[in-house]
């Protein structure tokens, strides 16, 4: 069975400027109302504009160079101390665990906690965002939080709720903090607050708590392991001394005696003396090596540009604001009356037809 379709009737230009005429007819009538929608869209931008308080950016830009295993130990598999020293593996990418430090509650409070000279006044960062967001008096009145001492002498665990107010200002900050590693393995680390100075000092001392934070803990295996060869090296090296002193006051004791049974101490002595000197040469090589591994893995910061005053600011815009929302608005006005006189139009023509119906009934 074919199925006939009536053929789609083709579009007339003038048929759609006779359904847009009236419109358009209508809009002019209605100018009032458009120029409503435009004129309170605009003074809604220009308002929001204002509204956006000044704000200033630090950008630091850093490298991070990773170790030259390769060049001086045979890459990852390399001897049993070296796979001891590497411990995490090679798999991990080093640059986003330093981005994602970056965020970390725990190193921003570490670096509010550093004293600085801002504005010529010795303070910690702590106490200057504190004075900056007026918060200092109301902190001080307070029973629970008036010995608080944001500084080096802050000890964590000691009392919650200074513990729990230095976290709430961490997580105050953290929104204002990004960092990114860009295509060239360049790492972007950016500040942004209202305080100039504030955000210049805490971005440059932020970088630097990063920094050796994460040196640390690259190095806390090859560290622990440096101490415990040298602690074994020093042991040994005792031990050799006592062996060769004793010999030597036995020798004086003997008077060149030439008993064989005067002899036997002698050559325990001597034993002891070639073995301990043989443990003592390992000693020295394996610390000499845990040492190789220890500088092997040091990781390597290097800032390239860091952030100086005057730096770099935005703020809201309250004229190009309330000149895109008049445009706007004058648009969306004519949108809105448009569908207002179509949708009257609609209304109207039903109303008729029920007549009609209601009449023919």
């Amino acid at each position: 069975m074919e199925d006939f379709q009536s053929p789609k009737k083709p579009l007339n230009i003038y048929e759609v400027l006779d359904q847009v005429k009236p419109a358009l007819h209508f809009v002019r009538v209605k100018w009032w109302l458009v120029l409503v929608i435009s004129v309170g869209l605009g003074a809604y931008m220009y308002q929001r504009e204002a509204s956006i308080s000044k704000v200033f950016e630090a950008v630091n830009t850093f490298l991070l160079e990773d170790e030259i295993l390769e060049e001086l130990g045979g890459g990852k598999g390399g001897t049993g101390l070296l796979s001891i020293l590497q411990g995490q593996g090679g798999s991990t990418n080093n640059k986003l665990v330093l981005v994602d430090l970056a965020l970390s509650y725990q190193l921003i409070e570490k670096t509010l906690l550093h004293g600085c000279m801002i504005n010529g006044k010795w303070q910690s960062l702590a106490k200057r965002y504190l004075d900056l967001t007026g918060r200092s008096e109301s902190i001080a009145a307070d029973k629970e939080l008036k010995n608080f001492t944001p500084d080096s002498t802050f000890i964590f665990g000691r009392n919650a709720a200074h513990d729990f107010l230095l976290r709430s200002l961490a997580i105050e900050i953290a929104p204002n903090i990004s960092a990114i590693t860009k295509e060239s393995g360049v790492i972007e680390h950016k500040m942004t607050f209202w305080d100039e100075e504030f955000t210049r000092i805490f971005s440059a001392n932020h970088i630097r708590e990063l920094s050796e934070y994460y040196t640390e803990k690259r190095l806390e295996k090859a560290s622990q392991l440096l101490k415990y060869t040298g602690r074994k090296m020093d042991s040994l090296e005792r031990k050799l001394a006592g062996q060769e002193y004793g010999l030597a006051q036995l020798n004086d004791e003997g008077f060149g005696v030439v008993m064989s049974r005067a002899r036997v101490p002698e050559l325990n002595y001597k034993r002891n003396i070639e073995l301990i000197s043989s443990q003592y040469i390992e000693a020295v090589m394996a610390n000499n090596l845990a040492r190789l591994e220890y500088e092997k893995r040091k990781p390597m910061i290097s800032v390239i540009d860091d952030a100086r005053s005057p730096l770099s600011s935005k703020e809201g815009n309250p004229v190009r604001g309330a000149t895109i929302g008049f445009i706007a608005g004058l648009f969306l006005g004519v949108i809105v009356v448009g569908a207002w006189f179509f949708v009257k139009k609609i209304l109207l023509d039903q109303k008729e037809k029920y007549m009609q119906n209601m009449l023919k009934a």
